[in-house]
């Protein structure tokens, strides 16, 4: 499992690319990162965690996050892995579209990820469990 460097750095340099609303400028995102980060494993690992961090509950964020990602990669390939023709693709990873659960794990499986489910309850303990050390 690939876990995200904890990186002081990184955090300011993502942070740095939050709209004044809070929301990521996802075009000035992927201009920025696609040379640096998005050509590894770890460097997209890491652009996800930080976004499902950032908007765990927003899936028109998430959906633009995958996109960023796929646009890295070939969107070609991604479509027919996913099972999806290529325009498709891009309107259900623009933000704008509403790709069921299914499309949107089929993309997912297609990146190389899945979709998981985690409690909550999960997150507090860790924060607490932070905040102690």
């Amino acid at each position: 499992m690939l876990e995200r460097v904890k990186s002081a750095t990184f955090d300011a340099w993502f942070r740095g690319l939050l709209q004044p609303t809070g929301s990521v400028n996802h075009e000035r995102c992927a201009r920025n990162l696609y040379p640096f980060y998005l050509k590894t494993e770890v460097g997209i690992a890491a652009y996800l965690e930080a976004c499902a961090e950032e908007a765990p509950n927003d899936a028109a964020f998430m959906l633009k996050a995958l996109g960023t990602v796929a646009r890295a990669r070939n969107m070609s390939q991604l479509a027919e892995a996913a099972g999806m023709t290529r325009v498709g693709l891009y309107k259900a990873l623009s933000g704008e579209g509403n790709p069921g659960l299914a499309n949107t794990m089929k993309v997912a499986k297609a990146l190389g990820y899945r979709l998981a489910l985690v409690p909550v309850w999960i997150e507090r303990l860790q924060s607490i469990h932070s905040r102690r050390s």
